[in-house]
């Protein structure tokens, strides 16, 4: 397991305070310092390379694709509410028999509660894919923390980029 990596389970809270702030949050953060959208963009905007093809409401993709999340926040967005769905239908299409779901975060806060959150965004990924009548036993978590960034300029965008869960067969 690479350096900053865990790999969790149901019984990991990782509870602790985040000892910085994203300069792009608002100030009204929510219950526990959590904030929702932070800069003032929509969601959509926050989609990032998610590609699929909208049939009506339904979204197709033809990958497994990654799902995204607000800063400080490990609830599924409305917005990628239809990716679980459109990922759970591609896992069940293509009779995928193990998915590993990589939580990460941006580079805000300490690495233990990165880490933390990390796993609770995999979990939270788990849990949405299992209510899509998935078996959780075909799911495995893991939290990179902020260790993977996939983009690393210090704007807004990126650092919604790397607040996200991949969804990988393994």
């Amino acid at each position: 397991m690479p350096d900053g990596a865990v790999s969790g389970g149901d019984g990991y809270d990782g509870s602790g305070d985040s000892d910085s702030n994203d300069p792009y949050a608002d100030n009204n953060a929510g219950e526990n310092g959590m904030s929702g959208n932070s800069n003032g963009d929509t969601e959509e905007e926050y989609a990032g390379n998610n590609e699929g093809t909208a049939y009506g409401d339904a979204i197709k993709v033809d990958s497994l694709t990654t799902i995204y999340f607000d800063f400080d926040r490990y609830d599924i967005r409305t917005d990628m509410k239809d990716y679980i769905k459109a990922n759970a239908d591609f896992i069940k299409e293509k009779n995928i028999k193990a998915v590993v779901l990589q939580g990460n975060t941006d580079e805000f806060g300490g690495d233990e509660y990165n880490t933390a959150l990390g796993l609770k965004r995999a979990i939270s990924v788990r849990d949405a894919l299992v209510l899509q009548g998935l078996p959780r036993n075909m799911f495995s978590t893991i939290s990179y923390g902020m260790h993977k960034p996939v983009c690393r300029e210090k704007t807004a965008e990126c650092y919604a980029k790397n607040r996200r869960t991949d969804i990988v067969e393994k």
